[in-house]
């Protein structure tokens, strides 16, 4: 424990030499640079989230994004739920599979995403 007077300049000299003292240790036993490394990966993956989610958002028309949202929440659907629809056209056809197989009896095919873009497109 240092103490220090800013006012009076008392124990700053110390307290930048300690502070000096322990970066340098960070930085020999690769402490420094391991929280460098995650850190840039970090940001790699923030600017890819980001990125992507313009793309995905920019492809979708603004009339088309609230009436998708608008059915989804009718449906009462987690948000989970909704990005599993809309990253995964295939998923909610593959589920409705599965569950008519193990039932044995047809079930009606619930509107998803691509059935709700396709409707906007089409003015519906």
């Amino acid at each position: 424990m240092l103490l220090t007077v800013a006012s009076q300049g008392t124990g700053v000299p110390e307290l930048v030499d300690r502070l000096e003292e322990h970066l340098g240790w960070l930085d020999r036993n690769g402490v420094l640079e391991s929280r460098r490394r995650e850190r840039y990966q970090q940001r790699v993956i923030e600017t890819l989230r980001d990125r992507q989610w313009s793309r995905f958002f920019e492809a979708i028309p603004k009339p088309a994004w609230g009436q998708l949202i608008a059915e989804f929440f009718d449906e009462r659907l987690s948000p989970q739920q909704v990005a599993d629809r809309l990253l995964d056209p295939h998923m909610e056809r593959d589920a409705e599979t599965m569950r008519t197989q193990r039932t044995r009896r047809a079930r009606p095919r619930r509107r998803g995403a691509r059935d709700a873009m396709n409707r906007v497109r089409a003015g519906r």
